[in-house]
């Protein structure tokens, strides 16, 4: 079950191409905001303001948003919606993944003006250009935030905190732990 209210956001057009699918292994679906049906997505499709993606058992894709560098990896397993946030007051735009479970690599380039931020029920993650991954278990409300490169902002419920290059941390329910170095092998 999704809460509906969690998913809404601020909409810029139903039909404005935000992004394409770069490439896809296994079976990966989109819900597009007007339409009711699931469909399977394949390489070159459009990715569309507020669009639903789903990658099942075994699947992987890879979205290349319109700055024509900016990318994510939606691992097996993983449910997405992709929407974008203007704020007029200081003309930003803000590319908004909201993660519902599963788990996402992203490489984000620094573009002026355009931000990104990757939502869980548990934490929000900006970044203005980085590489890291997100991955989110929804049964134990716990995420884990891996940076590999540059920094990425995690806002808790109680508190922000700044991740750098080779960093993790876990949030469960809200919560931070301690931020800890990686080890070589987690990213493998």
């Amino acid at each position: 079950y999704v809460d509906e209210t969690y998913i809404s956001a601020p909409k810029v057009s139903i039909t404005e191409v935000v992004g394409i699918v770069e490439s896809t292994q296994g079976r990966v679906e989109v819900l597009h905001p007007w339409s009711d049906k699931w469909q399977k997505i394949n390489e070159k499709n459009g990715i569309h303001e507020g669009d639903q993606i789903r990658t099942l058992r075994g699947a992987k894709v890879t979205l290349k948003f319109d700055d024509g560098r900016s990318r994510i990896r939606m691992e097996e397993r993983s449910f997405v919606k992709i929407s974008t946030q203007v704020q007029e007051e200081d003309d930003k735009n803000i590319r908004v993944i909201k993660l519902f479970f599963g788990s996402i690599w992203a490489r984000i380039q620094k573009l002026s003006g355009t931000y990104f931020t990757l939502h869980t029920p548990t934490a929000v993650s900006s970044v203005k250009g980085t590489e890291f991954a997100v991955f989110h278990d929804p049964n134990m409300s716990v995420d884990s935030i891996y940076v590999q490169e540059g920094v990425v902002e995690v806002t808790t419920s109680n508190e922000v905190i700044d991740l750098y290059e080779g960093e993790k941390i876990t949030v469960q329910e809200g919560y931070a732990g301690d931020v800890v170095n990686l080890e070589d092998e987690e990213w493998d």
